[in-house]
Parts: C-alpha cells; structure tokens; sequence
C-alpha cells in the first residue's frame, strides 16, 4: 500500500499553449494584465528564406505574463517572453516532436520558432499582433477566448503520455482507466491509472499551477507508478491548457513530460 503526497510550487512556467485560461470561474491571476494577453493565430510570416506557406495548419502563440507557449504546424512549444513597450522578446523552450504528414509544414516548424526567437518589436492594431525583427514579420490575429466550460468541470480521459522534447519526444498510451476534472472551485480530482487522486490549483499570472495532489492508497504495479509519477510531474509544473476541439493538451514551457487528454463525452475513437 502507498500514499504519495506531492507539495508543488506555486511559481510555474508555462506550457502548451493555445487557449489560456481566462473568463469568470477561474481564481484571480496575481499578475498584472497585459493587452496582449491571450492566444494570437498566425495569419502570414516571413524571415530571409521568404514568405511563411502555413496552409491550412494551426499556427500559434499565446502570450500571458513571462512565460508561454503555442502551436507550430506540427508541434506544441513552451517559451519565455520580456516584454518592454514596444520592446518583444520571445526565447522557445520544450518543444513535442510529432512528425507532420505534410513534409512543406515540417520545413516550416523550425523556421517559425527561429522567427519566434527573433523578434524585438511587437505593434497591436485592434485584432492584430505584429512581431518584427531582423528579417522577421509575424502577423497574428486573436483567437477568442476559450470558454470556462471547455476546461473546468470537464471531465477529461487520459489519451496520451508525452516523453521527452525536440527530436527525442514520443508519445506512448496509457495504461489503466486514468481522468481528471477540473472544478471551478479550485479543487482538482481523477484517476493516475491505479490511484484516485485530489488535490487544488490554481491560476497564477494566467498558468494553471496544481498546488498540491495526494494519491489515494492503493497497491499498484510498478508501470503504473511510473505513469501516476508521470501524470504528477506534468500537472505539477505549470501550464497553460490547449483545446483543440475535445482534446485537451497539457505540456509545460521547460519540461519533458505531457499528457493528452480527450473529453470524455466525446467518442472514444
């Protein structure tokens, strides 16, 4: 029998990004807001190899205090952002490593977060970021703003256990029948994939922190101790969620563990 309590730091860096928690239920952010707060999609790039061809691929930055994330054509990003006035910077972290279908959109991931690492300037006009830099346009347009009921009081089924970053990343499936729920309460509960866990969050300069988590008592395997070490590790660092439809993302700015959730009212396919 075990029981494993797990004391987290309330200072976190941000991960996947996409769509930051924001709008009524959530706790108060303890950092000032930013009127680039939120998640920017990109529209059009360029840098000295030319013009950005995105397709029809989810290009992304969200942008919320000093740490952020977002989307390349294939991947999930974490990143540390300065912000001075008109003065940008933004430095790429963790990256996921899934392989794109699409070999053009492959040759792009790199060249957008090379673009990322070298703006200096940013320019907000109404719905539109730019970020400038040597040799570097990026043109987003805002996303609007993920509803409360896509993230808090879901309950979400474990899908996938992202490993690792850049080209060593993976993505393995879970063992066991693993979930969490996110209440608007502050209080967070689910299932590592043996033990049934509880703990709090919260959000602090727009990330979500899990301040605390306690797994129940329970007699597990080692393979599923190493996932609900998994599970505790990723939750534990800080992160901003990304929604893709009735999928939920979670992969912090500087670490190498993620996981994958799906809505559990959705189909299991």
């Amino acid at each position: 029998m075990r029981r494993s309590t797990l004391a987290l730091a309330v200072i976190a860096v941000l991960a996947l990004t996409g769509c930051g928690p924001t709008g009524a239920g959530f706790p108060d952010r303890t950092s000032a807001p930013s009127e680039l707060d939120g998640d920017w999609r990109l529209t059009a790039g360029s840098d000295a190899q030319g013009k950005f061809d995105i397709k029809d691929a989810e290009v992304t930055v969200t942008l919320t205090g000093n740490r952020t994330g977002g989307r390349t054509p294939c991947n999930i990003f974490g990143a540390f952002v300065k912000l001075d006035g008109a003065r940008i910077s933004i430095e790429p972290s963790a990256v996921t490593e899934v392989a794109c279908a699409d070999p053009d959109l492959m040759a792009l991931e790199p060249r957008y977060l090379d673009a990322l690492g070298a703006v200096t300037e940013q320019t907000l006009s109404g719905e539109t970021l730019t970020l400038s830099g040597k040799d570097v346009i990026l043109t987003f347009e805002k996303v609007p703003d993920v509803p409360i009921s896509e993230f808090g009081g879901t309950i979400w089924r474990l899908e996938g256990l992202i490993t690792g970053s850049g080209a060593d990343g993976t993505v393995s499936t879970p063992l066991g029948s693993a979930g969490i729920v996110f209440t608007k309460d502050g209080t967070v509960t689910g299932n590592g994939g043996c033990s049934d866990f509880t703990g709090t969050w919260e959000v602090s300069g727009g990330v979500v922190v899990v301040t605390s988590l306690e797994f129940a008592d329970a007699d597990c395997p080692a393979d599923l101790v190493a996932q609900e070490k998994h599970v505790a590790t990723a939750l534990g660092t800080g992160f901003t969620p990304l929604i893709e439809g009735d999928r939920l993302t979670i992969f912090p700015a500087t670490g190498e563990l993620g996981l994958i959730y799906r809505n559990s009212a959705s189909s299991s396919a």
